[in-house]
């Protein structure tokens, strides 16, 4: 087979002791005496100390076919976990005892998941190969599927197991960090507004000069139309100030910029482009009539989806 044959005895951490008896494994990675790992038991895993390596074959012959293989990445790596927690003190990473998250990693080593990605690999490949003939033969294609279902299950658990204090963790942090950024956007959007607001009274105060030039103007033409041509009051137009369009600091910059904006106020008159069909909402209702509704614009038929049950 090309792996390792060892024999290991489980061990307990909780009362420190080893089993009498020695079972024999194949492993994947090379082991010595007195390594700890994972291996395979029945249908979980437990802890085991290697008790004896590169045992001859000749003594497993008669039930080689049954002996478990102890996967890759299974031998628990005290030492490197040791030297990772002296690395981080030395960095001078400091951890508040509380705030740590305990998280489940490298699902690949898991020996459920290879185990699951196994059996349903070879439903998959058999399901390809697959040809129904006659009704007999629907019965194991429905053994495989309530197989499948129960295969799936498995699986969404053991990865809710791995994810969920991940999950957990993430969400804990997110609401810590949100806040922050919550009183972070407050304090922009208060900023922003304000530059704005001074931006639109800049503008609208040259709106106001503008208007009293031109109105300067027109009174001035129809005073001299009166008096023969000439004028009779000051016509020097107020100076029109600039809106400021841009600042820039040591540390950046800020300006503004003309951004478009919609509301629609007659959904009638939309063109048909920009009308979205609520596709939930449709299946939803249609689901609901079971059978008994007809919608204008809709073609709606039915086709056979196979439900599984387990048992």
């Amino acid at each position: 087979m090309g792996n390792q044959l060892v024999k290991v005895k489980y061990y307990s951490e909780t009362t420190n002791t080893q089993s009498d008896r020695e079972y024999t494994y194949f492993s994947a990675d090379t082991l010595k005496v007195g390594d700890k790992i994972i291996v395979p038991v029945k249908d979980t895993t437990g802890k085991a100390i290697v008790s004896s390596i590169d045992i001859p074959e000749s003594e497993i012959e008669k039930f080689k076919d049954k002996v478990k293989i102890i996967p890759a990445g299974s031998l628990i790596k005290d030492e490197e976990q040791n030297r990772e927690t002296s690395a981080m003190t030395e960095a001078n990473v400091l951890i508040p005892l509380g705030t740590q998250a305990i998280i489940i990693i490298d699902p690949e080593k898991n020996v459920k998941v290879t185990a699951l990605l196994s059996e349903i690999t070879k439903l998959r490949d058999y399901a390809k190969l697959r040809i129904i003939t006659s009704d007999a033969e629907l019965t194991p294609l429905t053994n495989d599927l309530t197989l499948i279902a129960k295969v799936k299950k498995a699986v969404t658990e053991l990865k809710e197991v791995y994810v969920r204090p991940i999950k957990n963790h993430l969400d804990s942090v997110s609401v810590v960090f949100n806040n922050v950024l919550d009183v972070v956007k407050e304090a922009d959007t208060v900023n922003r507004n304000k530059f704005t607001a001074y931006k639109a009274s800049q503008e609208k105060r040259v709106r106001e000069i503008e208007s009293l030039n031109f109105q300067a103007q027109e009174l001035a033409r129809k005073q001299a139309e009166l008096n023969h041509g000439e004028f009779t009051v000051d016509t020097t137009p107020i100076t029109v100030p600039v809106p400021v369009q841009k600042v820039s600091t040591e540390s950046g910059g800020a300006g503004t910029i003309k951004v478009p904006k919609h509301e629609v106020i007659d959904f009638k008159a939309l063109p048909d482009d920009y009308k979205m069909v609520d596709a939930a909402k449709l299946q939803k209702v249609i689901k609901a009539a079971n059978g008994n509704i007809t919608i204008a614009g809709v073609k709606i038929w039915y086709e056979d989806s196979v439900i599984v049950n387990t048992k």
